[in-house]
């Protein structure tokens, strides 16, 4: 991932796209989420609209089908 600043960058990213779309995800799961290095330079919506591709994927959003 690189240096710190993107490490907690990223971390900051992934943890309010989850706190802002925490409604949407379904409970009873624990997720680990593992940022790779092409996130450095993804915005804040990006990274949101990413997150909720892959628990799409995952069938983890309440509203998937």
């Amino acid at each position: 991932m690189g240096s710190a600043v993107y490490r907690n960058r990223a971390k900051r990213l992934l943890r309010e796209a989850c706190r802002l779309n925490q409604a949407r995800i379904k409970e009873g799961y624990d997720l680990v989420v593992i940022a790779r290095k092409d996130m450095r330079g993804l915005s804040h919506e990006e990274t949101e609209e990413k997150l909720l591709e892959l628990l799409g994927r995952a069938r983890l959003l309440k509203d998937a089908k």
